[in-house]
C-alpha cells in the first residue's frame, strides 16, 4: 500500500489523504498507515512552503540518506562495541591484579572437555602403567613439563598413598 501511495505522490505531488484515497481506492485510514509508514522510511516529508502537506521524496535521495544513516549506526554500534571491550578487558586485568599470588607455578594445564572430566579420575587413580606419579612430576613434552596446582599435587599424592611434596596453601 505504501509503495503505490508513494508512486501516485511522485506523479500528483499535490494531492491529499483524500484524493490518494480516492484514487486508490481505499479508506483515508488507510492511506494515514501508508504515509505513516513512508515518512519512517523517509520516502516523505514534511513540505517546507506548505508547511503540514506532505510531499515525496526522490527515491534515489532517500536511498542514500536511508543508507548514511544504517551506516552511522553501524559505527555508533562498532564504537559501543569497542568501548565494552575495552571495559571488559580492564575488568579482567583488575581481576586478575586482585588475585593472591601462590608463589607457585605448579599449575597444571588440561585442554578439552574429554580431558578435563579425565583428570581427576587420572589424579586418583595414577598413571595406568600402574606407577603412581603426581603430574607435577610427569611431562607432557620434554620440553614444557606438566603443571599441578598445589591442592591437586597433595590429593593425587594422597590417593597414592603416600605424603604429598606440594604445600597447601
Amino acid at each position: 500500500m505504501a509503495e503505490s501511495v508513494h508512486r501516485v505522490m511522485l506523479a500528483e505531488p499535490g494531492w491529499g489523504p483524500a484524493g490518494l484515497a480516492a484514487h486508490l481506492g481505499v479508506t483515508e485510514t488507510e492511506i494515514h498507515h501508508a504515509l505513516d509508514t513512508l515518512v519512517g522510511l523517509a520516502l516523505i516529508r514534511e513540505s517546507v512552503e506548505h508547511p503540514g502537506a506532505l510531499r515525496p521524496v526522490d527515491p534515489q535521495s532517500a536511498l542514500q540518506s536511508l543508507l548514511l544513516r544504517q551506516q552511522q549506526d553501524i559505527q555508533r554500534q562498532q564504537q559501543q562495541m569497542r568501548e565494552s571491550r575495552l571495559a571488559f578487558s580492564r575488568l579482567v586485568a583488575d581481576v586478575a591484579r586482585q588475585q593472591p599470588d601462590t608463589g607457585s607455578d605448579l599449575v597444571e594445564t588440561v585442554i578439552g572437555l574429554d580431558k578435563v572430566h579425565q583428570r581427576p579420575v587420572d589424579m586418583h587413580h595414577g598413571p595406568p602403567t600402574g606407577g603412581c606419579t603426581t603430574s607435577a612430576e610427569q611431562s607432557t613434552t620434554p620440553s614444557r613439563p606438566a603443571r599441578i596446582s598445589h591442592r591437586a599435587a597433595a590429593t593425587a599424592s594422597a590417593a597414592c598413598g603416600r605424603p604429598s611434596r606440594a604445600r597447601i596453601a
